[in-house]
């Protein structure tokens, strides 16, 4: 499946280069009004339907995943990262979210996660869209608690992630998106990480005030499958990958408007700007020239030694955070994979 999903790619980019895109056309979405679903009965606190679309139609651009930074004793160095936060806002990055797995909440006290969101959210504040993510193991109630919390930060949306890898009861998984969707106060996202149950997501798009999702599940036609699922509904609706830039020049032609990416965006953000502007009007063979110089070289040498230490190295060797150490147990490079961190930057011209 790998090599099959890699040899997709490959052809994708050489007919986007190209100037084809594979010979698809690309269209507006929606459909009419009269197709859309009757709105659920919301209660007090959670944001009507008008203003959850208002802020889907402002997700646009690249998203940034919220890697901590740590210092040299492993504390979480909540400084430093609000510092890099505040920099790639000045720099124009217009997108931000905390996540399980980047975010490292498996490695943080609770205490800590929400420390940090709500020091990011001061930073972002009426700057850039914050998707504050929810720990995988909080109750609903305390899911609740966090979005209600997030509201008063300045955060702008919350992310309701679920943990697919436990196979939880597909009614009971409803029932804690249903239980969010009637309680807070903010716009959600919702989070797929391994396929979802038959008919979640349409169950999920029937709930207005979940303007977009995190998709893990898949690339290519898992991800243009959702595009198409909330576009039949005349949905305001953003699926996002969660990590390289190549998807969307596939799903920019389902209607996709917003694409997450670290490696090289969170060290060169004009960059990935530059990727977006040229995939938004078309210059498809300009895009996939970012992608080949950039992303595809840097993925390929940093793959192997693990995306999240080798970015901590990058930033770091950038001057934007003190120190590149990680949490214990999560990995450290030694000097000689620093080294080859240095060499790769140089080398594609980003240090």
């Amino acid at each position: 499946m790998e090599k099959e999903t890699n040899t997709n790619r490959r052809a994708f980019l050489k007919t986007a280069a190209a100037g084809t895109a594979g010979g698809l056309a690309i269209t507006s979405g929606g459909t009419s009004a009269e197709t859309r679903p009757t709105p659920v009965s919301q209660k007090a606190g959670s944001p009507p339907a008008t203003e959850a679309g208002g802020i889907a139609n402002r997700i646009r651009g690249p998203l940034i995943p919220i890697q901590p930074a740590f210092a040299d004793d492993e504390a979480l160095d909540v400084t430093s990262t609000c510092e890099w936060i505040d920099w790639l806002v000045k720099e124009g990055v217009p997108l931000f979210w905390t996540t399980q797995g980047t975010t490292c909440y498996f490695y943080l006290s609770d205490s800590e996660i929400l420390e940090l969101n709500r020091s990011i959210a001061q930073v972002t504040k009426g700057r850039a869209i914050l998707i504050a993510g929810i720990p995988f193991r909080f109750s609903t109630r305390e899911c609740i608690r966090f979005a209600e919390s997030a509201a008063q930060w300045g955060a702008d949306i919350v992310m309701v992630q679920t943990n697919w890898q436990e196979r939880p009861d597909p009614e009971a998984a409803f029932r804690h998106y249903k239980a969010l969707a009637d309680h807070s106060p903010l716009p959600l996202f919702a989070y797929s990480l391994t396929s979802w149950p038959e008919n979640f997501i349409e169950r999920v798009l029937d709930l207005p005030q979940y303007v977009g999702m995190k998709n893990d599940a898949g690339d290519y036609e898992a991800h243009s499958a959702i595009i198409n699922a909330a576009r039949r509904r005349g949905r305001a609706f953003v699926p996002m990958t969660g990590g390289e830039v190549r998807p969307y020049l596939y799903g920019r032609l389902f209607g996709a408007q917003a694409f997450a990416d670290l490696v090289t965006c969170g060290i060169a953000p004009k960059v990935i700007l530059d990727f977006a502007r040229y995939a938004d009007t078309g210059d498809y063979p300009a895009a996939v020239e970012i992608v080949r110089k950039y992303e595809e070289p840097l993925v390929a040498a940093f793959s192997p030694l693990g995306l999240h230490p080798t970015f901590r190295v990058s930033r770091w060797l950038k001057g934007k955070a003190k120190s590149y150490h990680s949490r214990f147990p999560m990995q450290t490079l030694d000097k000689k994979g620093v080294s080859t961190v240095e060499s790769v930057l140089k080398k594609v011209g980003l240090l």
